[in-house]
């Protein structure tokens, strides 16, 4: 069963599952301060925006711009005839022409705005405005039915959303979870940032084996993650990534539960689009899951998950200070 009104992010109340961090609260604590052990999501919801740091002032900024601005102001129909006319459209929007309202609208209204999440073509539009560049929602395609046929969208199978991810995973070299992807319980939507694939394969404290395919994300819930394994979060059983704190770690079989999609530049999509018929190849092949060939893909990448995987090297130097310090067995990287 799905919601058909699903939003991502925003501040509703979820139920949250306490205790998480179990008997590793310590070894948590001492890797990652209060991210991994913290039950209560806490939001600041204050309406002196001025207080806000740089970062949370441009995205509040931005929100306001994709969950009240645009429904005023929805971008002219021949903005959309030709991809060349989008373009121009977007190159001539001056966001910064629109603070003054944006800070009226605070002044009066307040952030309530900002309880309520971006339904996905507000979450396309904000995309496509802040990049000023025309811009393609990957989308499962069950979550596209309410979608308007003006949102440029490539709707795909659960499984070929996670595939095209982890080939991009590989493309990008991220050294840190800076990319968004959206995942829901067919219920609440959210929004995680991936850092690639983790490309090392070690013993978690949970006894549990991480495995180099599993991929690596952050999580700006205010509480430890709605992904973690005691929320069953649409079935997905994420665990912390003691190698690169804050982060998490989950499988490709679990992401595949929640992934609902993420956006791309249409240059980008364009550029890559060998890599959708490669993806159609693999497609029409056995049955079979499409994360199972994520090993012929890294070695058509080289295994070329370099940067994340040395930030996880590194980290796991660290853990084993602090793993001997709480008598735990090795890591066995």
């Amino acid at each position: 069963m799905m919601s058909t009104s699903i939003r991502f992010g925003g501040h509703y109340s979820v139920p949250m599952v306490r205790g998480g961090a179990g008997e590793l609260a310590p070894l948590l604590t001492e890797l990652c301060w209060e991210k991994y052990v913290r039950d209560t999501a806490e939001f600041d919801e204050s309406a002196d925006i001025d207080k806000l740091d740089k970062i949370d002032y441009q995205a509040l900024f931005w929100y306001w711009i994709a969950k009240v601005w645009f429904h005023e102001n929805p971008i002219p129909r021949e903005a959309r005839k030709t991809l060349d006319a989008t373009r121009e459209a977007l190159r001539k929007f001056n966001a910064t022409l629109l603070e003054p309202k944006f800070r009226e609208y605070v002044r009066i209204h307040g952030r309530d705005f900002a309880r309520v999440g971006l339904d996905l073509e507000e979450g396309w539009v904000m995309n496509e405005l802040s990049r000023s560049q025309p811009c393609v929602l990957i989308v499962e395609r069950r979550y596209a039915a309410n979608l308007g046929l003006h949102v440029a969208r490539m709707e795909l199978h659960t499984e070929q959303v996670l595939w095209l991810l982890a080939d991009l995973c590989f493309r990008m070299e991220l050294s840190r979870p800076v990319f968004p992807v959206l995942v829901s319980d067919g219920f609440h939507g959210h929004v995680i940032k991936i850092g690639g694939l983790s490309g090392i394969r070690y013993k978690h404290p949970r006894g549990i084996t991480v495995e180099p395919d599993w991929f690596v994300f952050e999580d700006s819930w205010p509480a430890r993650s709605l992904l973690a394994f005691e929320q069953k979060y649409g079935g997905a059983k994420a665990i912390e990534d003691v190698s690169r704190p804050p982060a998490w770690v989950i499988s490709p079989e679990d992401l595949n539960r929640v992934i609902v999609g993420f956006v791309l530049e249409y240059d980008v999509v364009d550029a890559l689009s060998h890599m959708f018929r490669s993806m159609a190849t693999v497609s029409s092949g056995p049955v079979r899951p499409l994360w199972k060939t994520f090993g012929l893909m890294s070695r058509l990448h080289e295994g070329n998950t370099k940067p994340i995987a040395k930030a996880g090297v590194q980290g796991l130097r660290y853990y084993a200070g602090v793993r001997q310090r709480f008598n735990l067995p090795s890591a066995d990287i």
